[in-house]
């Protein structure tokens, strides 16, 4: 795992005030500090993928640029079925289910209860982003916040709640049974890590695949052209 630090252009949906959708580019910060991951292409593994990055950088950039958004949709997806690749996540408790906790605090602050959930990650499935440095030809996956990296964080390795005497009574009030012990154990839910193992084979054999498509158009192109 490596630290970097950004800012990272997204596009964004949004309609305008005569009800057409329109497409809008927004700036965030971009975290990959602790939870996130580099693409590392070396030459004695991929003598192939070396060679096109010395041949043919604008190409190769521009294949990194499809990994990066690939692996967010491929990382997004699999937060929402609950099971990424090479992974034994556990299935959510009645407590993650029913935002139980994040309810005690909601309630502490006046707001709103939310819906059930469906996934463990919430929000942060929407925070997930990548960074293209062109200079060093290389792509990383994070978070689009120093919160958002810092939560996913927390969740990847898990983490425990005390349980506290305000929070046995809402516990009973809610219907719910009273937590045993001192505190509620959530187990950690890794993710980027063993999305990018699983996928390493298909992000190689993509960016091959992508840098000779952009050949052939360029060749197609050059001939229309002569």
């Amino acid at each position: 795992m490596t630290s970097f630090e950004g800012r990272v252009p997204v596009p964004t949906k949004w309609v305008d005030k005569d009800g057409v959708d329109r497409i809008r580019v927004r700036h965030y910060p971009f975290h990959s500090k602790a939870t996130g991951s580099m693409l590392e292409i070396r030459d004695g593994v991929t003598p192939f993928l070396a060679y096109c990055a010395r041949t043919f950088p604008n190409e190769m950039n521009k294949a990194l640029g499809h990994i990066g958004w690939w692996m967010r949709k491929r990382i997004q997806e699999a937060v929402y079925k609950e099971k990424p690749q090479g992974t034994h996540w556990p299935a959510l408790s009645d407590i993650q289910r029913m935002r139980t906790l994040d309810d005690v605090k909601r309630e502490r602050l006046g707001k709103s209860l939310r819906a059930p959930a469906t996934h463990a990650f919430g929000q942060l499935v929407k925070a997930v982003g990548y960074k293209r440095d062109k200079a060093l030809m290389r792509v990383r996956i994070g978070w689009l916040s120093r919160a958002a990296a810092a939560k996913a964080a927390k969740l990847q390795a898990g983490f425990s709640t005390p349980v506290t005497l305000k929070m046995k009574r809402f516990f009973a009030a809610a219907g719910l049974g009273i937590p045993e012990g001192g505190s509620i154990r959530t187990e950690g839910r890794e993710l980027i890590r063993p999305m990018f193992e699983a996928s390493q084979r298909e992000v190689m054999q993509r960016i091959e695949d992508k840098i000779h498509s952009y050949l052939f158009r360029a060749e197609r192109k050059f001939k229309l052209v002569a």
